[in-house]
């Protein structure tokens, strides 16, 4: 990234690898706080990075 605090909708969906309809979901049902910005909606890194870091680790079943 480019070393910004706050960035657009657009580019947190890109940040976090989802869709821009996920992350409003993910906004509106209170997993992933926003900041207005007068009437622009902003995402602060530091509560993406919160966000990825609570996901669980993806640990593939093994085969017996």
């Amino acid at each position: 990234m480019t070393g910004q605090r706050l960035l657009s909708t657009a580019a947190a969906a890109k940040y976090l690898d989802m869709s821009t309809r996920r992350l409003f979901d993910l906004t509106k049902y209170g997993s992933i706080a926003a900041k207005r910005d007068g009437r622009q909606v902003k995402y602060d890194v530091r509560e993406l990075d919160r966000y990825a870091d609570s996901l669980n680790d993806y640990e593939p079943r093994s085969h017996r």
